[in-house]
């Protein structure tokens, strides 16, 4: 009989001691877990990294000497040391063209309608200082920005963009096209535009212009 109850008081107590090193284990690989998940830290494939923008937004990167800068173009119009003059603004203001005829011996390939736009309004400052910085080249004046080449058979204005990001086609087209052409200093209206970041130079097509995603709002 004492032999009986020895065995079962033993049997728990090896039990007893079975559970506390399973705890134990089970503990410690837990708090391990957890403290190298500190040390690990990843971001899953479909979730945002830190400062980058859902597709959604017209983005892309401006490369500075040093990083590359994720960049939001729906922001403001600004400018900064990294990326240059970029951002989103609106422009109240007409249509002006000219055409500009190619010469030879100049730096061009064919002879085109250049349409811009007058500037008598803005929510955006900043405009007048990229202006100035730019002025004297083909694609931005004192008072105008540049759309890009009226092609009348095509019914729409043509223009190309360069940024950090690569080439960018524009084409206004449509209804947009129609108000741009009927604008006029009695009739003005509301152009959204964007500028991308671009810390590059050099020559440009007859058709370029500094700004993109062109929009006739109300």
């Amino acid at each position: 009989m004492n032999n009986t109850k020895v065995s079962a008081g033993f049997g728990i107590s090896l039990l007893v001691i079975i559970a506390v090193t399973v705890g134990i284990f089970v503990w410690n690989y837990e708090r391990q877990q957890k403290e190298m998940g500190t040390l690990n830290l990843s971001v899953p494939k479909n979730q945002k990294q830190p400062n980058q923008i859902s597709n959604n937004n017209p983005t892309h990167t401006a490369q500075s000497p040093n990083q590359v800068v994720p960049i939001n173009l729906s922001d403001p119009f600004q400018y900064s040391k990294d990326a240059g003059f970029y951002g989103t603004l609106i422009l109240t203001g007409y249509l002006d063209m000219k055409q500009r005829v190619c010469k030879q011996g100049e730096m061009c390939q064919k002879t085109v309608t250049y349409a811009s736009f007058i500037i008598t309004a803005t929510n955006n400052e900043n405009i007048y200082t990229f202006l100035a910085e730019n002025k004297g080249n083909s694609y931005a004046s004192d008072n105008s920005v540049g759309l890009g080449c009226y092609e009348k058979e095509a019914k729409r204005i043509y223009s190309t963009n360069s940024g950090d990001d690569g080439t960018f086609e524009n084409s206004i087209l449509g209804s947009d096209l129609q108000k741009l052409l009927q604008s006029n200093k009695n009739n003005t209206i509301n152009l959204q535009l964007v500028k991308p970041s671009f810390m590059g130079g050099g020559d440009a097509p007859e058709c370029y212009s500094h700004f993109r995603l062109f929009k006739i709002i109300p």
